[in-house]
């Protein structure tokens, strides 16, 4: 696989890379959100529940199972000997399916009596002992798409995500739709598409590493990547402690509802963290690769097209918070009619991720990853307190307010703290007015109610909303393509 040319500009390449990685992120993160029509169409709300509290516990386990190895190949793979770097590779891998294989084992032993203090509506087998085995083998994705990431490989990439997507969505289209075994039959897909392509990429790996076991190559990897395991669980944990929480409080088909509501915001997310997966190693780069100091005024470039990806987020936002009730109605049904009402403020949440993206580099650069254990931490702290707090009284609502308030809280402290690690220009007057047209506007939306005449004047407020961000943006754009 040749490496993808790196001509052009910092900001050029970060361009055609997130708009690259945005379509493969979506695939493969989101395709079960692409899939989602079709889930309305077959799933009950009971079913949603199921899946939502499932993905609690496969999603946190996947990102740490592997010891977040993946995490030491972003910082480290420029600045390794390239001659080193097959050794480096493949003692990481061992170290990762060595975890993993551990972490597992003990899961399935312990799981019987473990799982059901967490989750009580829904049984260890057979949904979280499949969830357990979809984390084991998700996990040992991350690196083979890690080194395509950093290689800056986005189209080697978006084909490899593009298939597994495509390969597990027939999976569970089957085993849904043809099989009808509802929330079972979508986590039997994902399964049967993770045993798959595990064989995939072990193969990519075994092409692109040299299995030797090295304590001394090890050693500095494990103390940059160990801090973000308690970080990652954290993380994890503050996106599902309202599920968990909610479990004990709701019925299942009121907890389906509510997550069908997030599952729409995420195609937000999703979006968002495409431009993450280019941010990051791009700032990384121009920090340890002196090739790249060619460009000086690139963090400016960076800086300038930070507003304008704040519009463009801002955009996407407004459109799934106004819209949300017409897809919903469209594709689900009445018995869904509910969950468009909770998209708007999941999307209001999830803006505040905006910010802390464009934080991340300057903690990263500086080595620093302590402090994003630090801020993670706050989050998971703040989510699960809050969400004790408020979800008793609040019900579902208060649970969405707290997991809302821990975001902004994590963005703004890793701002702070960035700032004085590796100075970025952060487009904080841009972000806050961007924020607040935003929110009024999608107030509005749901002030409308429902109708076609409610639909097009919502029409008229995103494409108003939409020029007017042109308008502001124009100048920004032009003067970054222009260099």
């Amino acid at each position: 696989m040749p490496t993808q040319a790196t001509s052009g500009s910092p900001i050029r390449r970060f361009v055609s890379a997130t708009s690259t990685y945005a379509f493969g992120t979506l695939i493969h993160r989101g395709y079960t959100v692409l899939l989602l029509p079709v889930y309305l169409a077959v799933l009950t709300p009971r079913d949603f529940g199921i899946l939502a509290l499932t993905e609690a516990i496969s999603v946190p386990l996947a990102s740490v199972l592997g010891l977040c190895l993946d995490r030491s190949v972003t910082r480290f793979y420029y600045a390794w000997d390239e001659a080193e770097r097959p050794l480096y590779l493949g003692a990481i891998w061992m170290a990762s399916l060595l975890s993993a294989a551990t972490a597992t084992l003990l899961l399935i032993w312990l799981g019987p009596s473990v799982f059901p203090v967490l989750i009580g509506s829904v049984p260890f087998e057979p949904y979280l002992l499949l969830a357990c085995l979809i984390a084991a083998l998700k996990s040992q994705s991350l690196l083979p798409l890690m080194i395509l990431r950093v290689r800056e490989q986005a189209r080697w990439y978006v084909a490899l995500s593009t298939g597994s997507s495509l390969i597990g969505s027939g999976f569970i289209l089957w085993f849904i739709d043809v099989e009808r075994m509802g929330a079972l039959g979508v986590l039997i897909g994902t399964l049967a598409n993770e045993l798959l392509w595990s064989v995939v990429w072990a193969g990519f790996m075994w092409r692109h590493t040299r299995l030797r076991w090295s304590r001394a190559r090890l050693r500095g990897v494990l103390r940059y990547s160990l801090p973000f395991v308690p970080s990652d669980l954290a993380y994890s944990f503050g996106h599902s402690v309202d599920r968990l929480v909610l479990d004990k409080l709701i019925p299942l088909s009121e907890l389906g509802l509510y997550s069908v509501g997030a599952r729409i915001a995420r195609v937000f997310l999703e979006a968002n963290q495409a431009a993450k997966n280019s941010w990051i190693p791009l700032a990384l780069r121009l920090a340890t690769d002196r090739s790249a100091a060619a460009a000086p005024d690139a963090p400016t470039e960076i800086a300038a097209l930070a507003r304008a990806y704040f519009a463009a987020s801002a955009v996407l936002g407004l459109c799934l918070a106004l819209f949300a009730p017409e897809f919903i109605l469209l594709f689900g049904g009445p018995a869904f009619e509910a969950a468009g009402s909770w998209t708007p403020g999941f999307v209001l949440a999830y803006f505040g991720f905006v910010y802390y993206f464009i934080a991340l580099p300057g903690i990263n650069i500086s080595r620093r990853s302590e402090y994003v254990t630090f801020v993670t931490f706050l989050f998971a702290g703040l989510s699960f307190a809050g969400t004790v707090l408020l979800a008793p009284a609040l019900g579902a609502a208060g649970a969405l307010i707290a997991y809302g308030c821990a975001i902004y809280a994590m963005a703004f402290a890793a701002v702070s703290i960035s700032r004085r690690l590796y100075p970025l220009s952060f487009p904080d007057r841009e972000a806050l007015f961007l924020w607040g047209l935003a929110a009024a506007i999608g107030l509005v939306g749901q002030l409308l109610g429902g109708g076609w005449q409610a639909t097009g004047a919502k029409l008229v407020l995103l494409g108003a909303f939409a020029y007017a961000v042109w308008i502001r943006t124009r100048p920004v754009i032009r003067r970054v393509y222009a260099k």
